[in-house]
């Protein structure tokens, strides 16, 4: 199943969204990695929502996450206050998750990451 959504998700995402910087092809599938405007973010969240759902880590809020995705999202790199965290069970296994993390020494960008993971 995710070999459908993350395509679907990434190709969503590269029509909707207009990326500053693209650090991974989008036709990989399976992984997309960019860097967005701030000003952006509205659309990108929108299209997120639209294929994961609400955000199990909103900006500013606090993440509760099951032991097993949250060993995984550390191995990402771990999600920090003012980050925000997508996650969406694909099967009994495979998570896809997105990242949205604002830089700190730009605040008007925003890397996103998308992939998927096993729990």
């Amino acid at each position: 199943m995710a070999d459908a959504v993350l395509p679907a998700l990434i190709g969503a995402l590269t029509r909707q969204v207009t990326f500053l910087e693209v650090r991974t092809p989008a036709q990989r599938g399976d992984y997309f990695e960019a860097v967005l405007s701030r000003g952006d973010l509205p659309t990108c969240e929108n299209v997120l929502v639209a294929s994961l759902g609400q955000p199990v880590k909103a900006f500013g809020r606090p993440a509760t996450l099951a032991p097993a995705h949250q060993h995984s999202v550390n191995k990402l790199g771990g999600v920090r206050g003012n980050q925000c965290l997508f996650l969406k069970a694909m099967d009994a296994s495979v998570v896809a998750y997105a990242l949205l993390w604002p830089w700190e020494s730009d605040p008007m960008r925003v890397t996103i990451k998308v992939g998927h993971f096993t729990a």
